[in-house]
């Protein structure tokens, strides 16, 4: 459990010490380990051929881009510390989700731990939208068609990342 608490103390940390793009490139590289955390710990098959292709056209490009990289250039793996460490507990964080949320709990698909995390996050973030006085602004929304349907493309695409995430 103490590695989800890490983790928002460690992105900061990388944000402040790289830039977006290292971290972009960092968290890209996450499936990889999550797949042998997969293997090792939860019962789950290596990926197959074309998947592991894959990883490994996304690891020659993260390569490519530590490579020409000035930061690293200058100063070596020490510009990535943090940046390291955020990727090995968020790798570890994703693999974990998946065993807290697995087949113990009885979902039929990936659409059950998507919506099980995300009705998870609504109380706190109801507690959160009070302690920071959101329903003050609420009164001021003006709901035209365009607002609205911004609103509602920005949940699709925030379950549809959920989504992928497992």
């Amino acid at each position: 459990m103490k590695g989800f608490h890490l983790v928002p103390p460690l992105a900061i940390q990388a944000l402040q010490h790289s830039n977006v793009e290292t971290i972009i490139v960092f968290r890209a590289c996450c499936p990889l380990v999550v797949s042998l955390l997969d293997y090792a710990f939860l019962g789950r098959h290596l990926p197959s051929a074309s998947s592991t292709f894959g990883l490994l056209v996304l690891v020659a490009g993260a390569a490519g881009y530590v490579v020409s990289d000035a930061e690293f250039q200058l100063n070596g793996w020490v510009a990535y510390s943090w940046v390291t460490c955020y990727f090995f507990i968020i790798s570890i964080e994703m693999a974990y989700g998946k065993y807290i949320v697995g087949p113990h709990l009885g979902f039929k698909s990936m659409w059950g731990p998507t919506l099980y995390t995300n009705a998870l996050s609504i109380l706190p973030m109801l507690a959160i939208g009070f302690l920071t006085h959101e329903q003050n602004r609420i009164e001021n929304i003006v709901w035209s068609v365009s607002a609205s349907s911004l609103l509602l493309i920005s949940c699709v695409i925030g379950v549809a990342i959920s989504f992928t995430g497992w």
